[in-house]
């Protein structure tokens, strides 16, 4: 009985760690005023698979559940130029910001 505990205690333990990553940030234009209205793309590098998100109302754009990988993301907003950043590597686990700004 008490070895089918400590297993059940090990595999609920290992589904708790988190595995998938979160890239979030904000997007401004140059007088730092947050720009609504983006669209964000994040793509996984190796395996092609497209993510999205919009900017809200402060700016502020968050994907959650990537898998550990590195990302190009891609910046459109109407009225501004588009923006592409790649190789952001992104760990297992791992919260990170990519704040962009935008120029007509």
């Amino acid at each position: 009985m008490k070895r089918i505990l400590l297993l059940l205690a090990t595999v609920l333990a290992l589904k708790a760690q988190t595995v998938s990553g979160v890239i979030s940030g904000l997007v401004q234009d140059t007088d730092r005023a947050a720009v609504t209205g983006s669209t964000i793309t994040v793509r996984n590098e190796k395996t092609g698979q497209l993510r999205e998100a919009h900017t809200s109302e402060t700016g502020s754009y968050t994907i959650n559940n990537l898998a550990a990988a590195s990302y190009t993301i891609h910046i459109e907003t109407p009225g501004f130029a588009d923006i592409d950043r790649e190789g952001i590597t992104l760990g297992v686990g791992q919260q990170i910001a990519v704040n962009f700004v935008v120029v007509p």
